[in-house]
Parts: C-alpha cells; sequence; structure tokens
C-alpha cells in the first residue's frame, strides 16, 4: 500500500545528511549539510510517533487476515488417555462391557463455515476497514512531523539569518566608531559623538550574543525533531521559494476541494464510519442461524472391540442462538450509536479541515503583503542610511541621524529575513492543509 512504500522504506539519504557518530579523540566532528528535504526524511525516518504508527498498521493488517481465517476450513487433532468403561450399545457385545479399563485415542476433525447469513463477510469488512483506517492516521502522523520539521528548519534558518545580520551590525559600529573616534581627535566632532558610538556597540554586541542564544536554541528544536543528540554539528542549506506565490491567484474553492480528497484525517474518519456500519450488519446477522458442515475420523486404543479401532462421522450442523437476554438488541442500539458518532465525527473533520484551509490561505496572503512591504522598507532604509551618512561626513547631520538611519537599516534587514521565513512557514501551513499543491 501506499503507506508502506512512503513510510516503511528506509530513507536513504545522501552520505552528508546520515546521522553518523562523531569521531572519537580529538577529531572535530562530524560537520553535516542538510537541505529542506533531507531534514524532512530524516525526521520521518526517526521520529518515534511515525514508528508507533506504523506498528499499529501492522497489527490491523493482522486483524485483516484472522477475520477473513472465519471463511477457511477448520482442521483439529484431538488425544487423550482415559479411564472409562466402554460405551453401550455403541460397544457391542465384549466381555468388558460395564468394566472400567484404560483406553488412548487420536481423533482428526475439519469444520467449514457454510452459511451465516454474511456475518463473517462483515467481520472481514470491519477489520479492512479499520485497516484503511489505520494506514491514514500513519500518513497524518508523517504529514505532521514532516510540517513540524520543515517549520523548524525555516525557524533555525531565520535565527542564522538573524545572527548574520547582528553580526554585520557589530561590524558596521566598530567600523562607525573608528571614524568617529578620528574625527573627534581631529576636533572635527564633539566627544560625545564617541560617547554616543561606544553605547551602540555595545548594543549591538548584545544583541548579537541574543542572536546567537536564539540560534542554539533553534538547533537544538530541530535536532530533538529529528531524534538526534543536541551536540550534532550541522549546517542548512537555503531553500528559499524560486517564486513568490501570489495569493491572488489561489482559487480557495478549489484548494479547498483538493483538500477534502487528500486529506488522511478526513479518509481515516470515512473509513471509520464505513467500519461502524459493517459492524451494525454484523450485529444484525447475529440474530439469524450459522450452518457448518463437519467430519471427523478417529483412531481407538486399549480394550475397545475391533468394530471401533476405526471410527468417523460425517454431517451438518446449526446453530442458532435464540435469546441471550436481550444481549443482541442491546449490541445492535449500541453500533447503530456509533454509526451515528461516525457520521458525526466525519462532518466536524470536513469542517476543520475547511477551516485550516482558510486560515492558510489567510495567513499567506498576510505573509506575502508583509513581505512586500519588508522589501520595500528595506530598499528604504538602506537609501537613507546611505544619505544620513553622505550628510553626516558633509556637517550637515547630527551623529544622532546617523545611528538612526544605521539602526534603522540593521532593524529592516532583520524583519526581512524574518518575513521571507514567516512567509515560508505559511507556505508550507497551507500546503500541508491541502495536501497537495496550492499554485
Amino acid at each position: 500500500m501506499k503507506i508502506l512504500t512512503v513510510i516503511v522504506a528506509v530513507c536513504f539519504l545522501p552520505g552528508s545528511a546520515r546521522a553518523q557518530p562523531s569521531p572519537g579523540g580529538n577529531e572535530k566532528p562530524v560537520q553535516f549539510t542538510w537541505t529542506l528535504q533531507d531534514v524532512k526524511k530524516l525526521a520521518v525516518e526517526q521520529n518515534p510517533d511515525i514508528k508507533s504508527a506504523i506498528a499499529n498498521y501492522n497489527a490491523a493488517s493482522k486483524s485483516v487476515m484472522e477475520a477473513e481465517g472465519g471463511m477457511l476450513p477448520k482442521v483439529d487433532i484431538t488425544s487423550g488417555l482415559q479411564e472409562t468403561t466402554l460405551p453401550s450399545p455403541g460397544a457391542g457385545s465384549s466381555a468388558n462391557l460395564g468394566k472400567e479399563l484404560s483406553y488412548s485415542s487420536v481423533v482428526a476433525g475439519v469444520s467449514q463455515l457454510v452459511y451465516d447469513f454474511g456475518k463473517t463477510l462483515n467481520d472481514i469488512a470491519v477489520n479492512r476497514a479499520l485497516g484503511n483506517a489505520v494506514e491514514q492516521q500513519a500518513e497524518a502522523v508523517r504529514l505532521a512531523v514532516s510540517l513540524s520539521a520543515e517549520l523548524a528548519f525555516y525557524s533555525a534558518s531565520s535565527a542564522e539569518g538573524l545572527v548574520a545580520v547582528a553580526r554585520q551590525g557589530v561590524a558596521k559600529f566598530e567600523e562607525t566608531r573608528r571614524r568617529i573616534s578620528a574625527m573627534v581627535e581631529a576636533k572635527a566632532r564633539p566627544s560625545f559623538d564617541l560617547s554616543q558610538a561606544d553605547v551602540e556597540l555595545s548594543k549591538a554586541r548584545l544583541n548579537l550574543i541574543r542572536a546567537e542564544n536564539d540560534r542554539e536554541l533553534a538547533r537544538i528544536f530541530l535536532l530533538k525533531i529529528l531524534g538526534m543528540p543536541s551536540e550534532t554539528s550541522f549546517n542548512l542549506a537555503g531553500n528559499s521559494s524560486a517564486r513568490l506565490v501570489d495569493p491572488g491567484e489561489i482559487d480557495l474553492r478549489k484548494l479547498t476541494e483538493t483538500a477534502l480528497q487528500n486529506r488522511p484525517e478526513l479518509k481515516r474518519r470515512e473509513y471509520e464510519l464505513e467500519s461502524a456500519r459493517s459492524a451494525l450488519l454484523r450485529e444484525k446477522d447475529g440474530m439469524y442461524p450459522v450452518i457448518s458442515a463437519g467430519g471427523w475420523i478417529g483412531k481407538y486404543y486399549g480394550y475397545y472391540p475391533n468394530a471401533l479401532d476405526n471410527a468417523w462421522g460425517a454431517g451438518l450442523s446449526m446453530t442458532w442462538n435464540i435469546f441471550e437476554g436481550r444481549k443482541t438488541t442491546a449490541r445492535i442500539g449500541e453500533f447503530s450509536a456509533k454509526v451515528d458518532a461516525g457520521s458525526a465525527e466525519l462532518d466536524k473533520q470536513r469542517l476543520t479541515i475547511e477551516s485550516e484551509v482558510a486560515r492558510g490561505a489567510l495567513d499567506l496572503k498576510r505573509q506575502f503583503v508583509t513581505l512586500k512591504v519588508a522589501r520595500e522598507n528595506l530598499d528604504n532604509a538602506g537609501e537613507n542610511a546611505r544619505l544620513a551618512k553622505l550628510r553626516y561626513d558633509a556637517g550637515v547631520a547630527t551623529f544622532l541621524e546617523l545611528l538612526t538611519a544605521d539602526t534603522a537599516l540593521l532593524e529592516a534587514q532583520a524583519f526581512s529575513v524574518q518575513t521571507r521565513y514567516q512567509y515560508e512557514s505559511a507556505l508550507a501551513f497551507l500546503a500541508t492543509a491541502v495536501n497537495g499543491p496550492i499554485d
């Protein structure tokens, strides 16, 4: 089935993406380079929730085989050693008739269900539907784990980008302080400017420390999702989309239809409802008789007469449970209620999926607009910082104006990094909500 090829098969990743033990001694630890696809494959392969889902699917598939066994013949072999008197009159005339004697026997029997008004067939349908439901549940777990890994990837990438921006800030304010120091020594600028430059440089260094700390936390969270030690050393390869998906080009109605066709959570509810309906039919069939065919052949040893050394029998049997204290009626009512509950859960799941798709589309639209604003803001901040530097060098602007422009540029750079990965995260969430392409 699909779930087996997607989940059970081992994901063979490139050598640089596979988890390897760190070398011993004083050698440097192995440095991995992971793309987004590497991270998602590692998460799917190693996440314990997926391993549990696979085990549940394997158990459900065995229950289907167990139910199908009700349609096959059953063969039994019975042997024993007993102290008894020979039966009468079947034993015939025998000198040992009525005596307490020991004898042993070996009896082989076979039985075959002939007709039970569809009870076994419905039992098979129940277990097959439950197996399909568990399969879809495993697929839903895979999608959830894959989304968590993707979001963690974007979070770690964003944190890495913010560290780069913070380092640029430190370098910029170090250069600014150097220039201001030279100008103060030349009496071209007051000493207050140098003091202010020292303050801004300290702030930039503090921001760098915070950014590096946030980056480490994001990396540890990513490794936790991958099930790897927190000391694992790795780099992340960029994964920005080739083009932006304009929310104005998205047809929400079609996305919702695609989601309702593809989402495993909805398919799971459908299979559960199918199982409940088959179970209800099975319980109703329990009110009818069961017809079986059987036969046996036996060998008796000891003091039995020669005529009974070899015996056999064959025939038909019918079992009909006429009354068992309204137990059957109660179970029919119970499973009828389960069908109603399953139908309600299906409707609820359908509404949940529609809500997730709508929310994802709205969030993508918001992030798309925010990203465009961030890019415009970055261009404006860069131009403003350039002009402020020229004005300050020409002596027509204060140092405060220069610092304000430089700080605004750094904030615009950081905001641009954040909004880019927030847009990627919104895109990933909507793609998972639809479980299919969105552009």
